[in-house]
C-alpha cells in the first residue's frame, strides 16, 4: 500500500490502493482515497474539502472516502461536493463512501436533505477499505 497524506485546511488525504480493476496504468490495482473533512465544514471549509474531493475524482481514484468522523459541524454547502464527487464517481463505475461515526448534527444534515438515502456509509475509514458498507446514513439519535 503506497501513502500520501496532505492538508489544505480542511481535513488530510491519504491513498491506498487494494486488488481489482484498477484505472489505464495501473493494472490490477484500485486507488482508495480518503479525505478527512475539517471539524467544522461551514461555507468555506465546505469549499476547500469539495476542491479535496474533486481533486481524488480527477486525479482517477475508484473509491474516495469522505471521513467525516471528526466533523463536528457541517452546512448544507458541503452537500454540493458530496454530490459532485457521487455522480462523477458513479458515472465512471465508482464509488463515495461517506465514513464516520458522525457527530449528530452531520447526521441530521444527511437525514433531512434526504441525502442519506443515496449515499454509501461506513462506520469508520477501516470499514471503508474493507468494503463493509450501508447503503444509508445512520438514523439521528433522538
Amino acid at each position: 500500500m503506497d501513502g500520501r497524506t496532505g492538508d489544505s485546511g480542511s481535513g488530510r488525504a491519504s491513498e491506498g490502493t487494494d486488488n481489482g480493476a484498477g484505472r489505464a496504468g495501473r493494472s490490477g490495482e484500485r486507488r482508495t482515497v480518503v479525505i478527512a473533512g475539517a471539524a467544522e465544514l461551514d461555507w468555506e471549509g465546505s469549499q476547500k474539502f469539495g476542491a479535496e474531493l474533486q481533486a481524488a475524482v480527477d486525479d482517477g481514484a475508484d473509491t474516495v472516502v469522505a471521513d467525516l468522523s471528526g466533523t463536528v459541524f457541517a452546512d448544507s454547502t458541503v452537500l454540493l461536493g458530496l454530490l459532485t464527487a457521487h455522480t462523477d464517481l458513479t458515472a465512471r463505475g465508482g464509488r463515495l463512501i461517506i465514513s464516520g461515526p458522525l457527530a449528530p448534527p452531520v447526521r441530521m444534515l444527511f437525514k433531512v436533505t434526504g441525502v442519506s438515502e443515496h449515499v454509501d456509509y461506513a462506520d469508520s475509514v477501516d470499514a471503508a477499505r474493507a468494503g463493509t458498507v450501508r447503503t444509508s446514513t445512520p438514523d439521528p439519535a433522538p
